[in-house]
């Protein structure tokens, strides 16, 4: 999970600087859900569904976040700060 994060966090970074045509600034947030398969889902479907429920889960909390789906229990969460 922790190269999940890393990756996530080197892509927001990314798209930070970018820009507008004319050099003109644009202010966006990044939010990134991340799951693993077969940790988060047993079928490619349900792992996307987990990746899908983190990344929601990172917009309805904040957003400008990554955030993990929890090995634990179906449907959670976790935020990395």
């Amino acid at each position: 999970m922790a190269h999940g994060r890393r990756r996530g966090r080197r892509r927001a970074g990314r798209l930070a600087g970018l820009a507008a045509p004319q050099d003109i600034p644009v202010a966006f947030t990044v939010s990134v859900g991340v799951a693993h398969y077969p940790t988060h889902g047993a079928t490619l479907a349900e792992t996307l569904d987990r990746a899908d429920q983190a990344l929601y889960y990172a917009k309805r909390h904040g957003r400008d976040a990554v955030c993990v789906a929890d090995d634990q229990s179906e449907g959670r969460v976790r935020k990395m700060a």
